[in-house]
């Protein structure tokens, strides 16, 4: 306001912050206030309506950035469980296999040349 009255510049000020749920707040100096008159009221409101779009749209991305997360830790449980399954079914092939080295000893097979 000071710098407005001192340099007699016309002054808006808008500002909104990212994850605010509140509307965006706006300064006008007095001096844009008496030239710009009803221009000034449809520039605040225009200047509002794109802070609330913005907000909306940042909402919208973090949700589905939450959805997108949700899926990929549910695909990697799901990998995880798989890979154990694989894991236990080596392991028990892996005790078959020594059983039968165990009776049988090594079988060689020959090769096809």
């Amino acid at each position: 306001e000071d710098l407005s009255a001192r340099t007699g510049c016309w002054l808006f000020i808008g500002a909104q912050h990212a994850t605010a749920r509140g509307s965006a707040i706006h300064y006008s100096s007095a001096r844009l206030r008496r030239d710009a008159g009803d221009a000034l009221d449809s520039f605040a409101e225009e200047f509002c309506t794109m802070m609330n779009h913005m907000t909306d749209v940042r909402r919208r991305d973090t949700l589905e950035v939450r959805r997108n997360l949700e899926e990929i830790t549910s695909a990697k449980a799901a990998l995880e469980k798989r890979m154990e399954e694989l894991e236990s079914q080596s392991v028990n092939r892996d005790t078959l296999l020594l059983r039968y080295k165990e009776m049988f000893g090594d079988i060689q097979i020959p090769s096809s040349e």
